[in-house]
């Protein structure tokens, strides 16, 4: 069951994915796409498909990088989707892009 549901949210995700433009700098491993209207950025690192999909997606104004990295001089070992690939986990981490969005809250940013 686990599996067919890790694939329903890849998929899913993919399924809707168009380019969001090129506002953001993507890094390695980065997808720019839209999903229901609105861009974002999303990262897929895969696991053990017999283990559960960890989906990422932090609040505030933060992008999903502070889970996985990818700047210059990073290191793997300082970031989540390291320490869950190292135990087997697909990793997924989206978030939308704040300067797309119409909310008062991302507009103070």
């Amino acid at each position: 069951m686990m599996r067919i549901v890790h694939w329903a949210m890849v998929g899913a995700c993919m399924a809707i994915a168009t380019s969001a433009g090129a506002q953001t700098k993507l890094y390695n491993g980065e997808v720019a796409v839209t999903a229901a209207g609105f861009p974002a950025v999303a990262y897929f690192s895969k696991g053990d498909p017999a283990k559960p999909l960890v989906v990422f997606s932090p609040g505030a104004h933060h992008m999903a990088r502070i889970a996985y990295g990818g700047h210059s001089g990073a290191r793997r070992e300082d970031f989540l989707d390291h320490w869950l690939a190292q135990k087997g986990y697909s990793f997924l981490a989206v978030r939308k892009e704040r300067r797309e969005c119409a909310c008062n809250m991302c507009q103070l940013s």
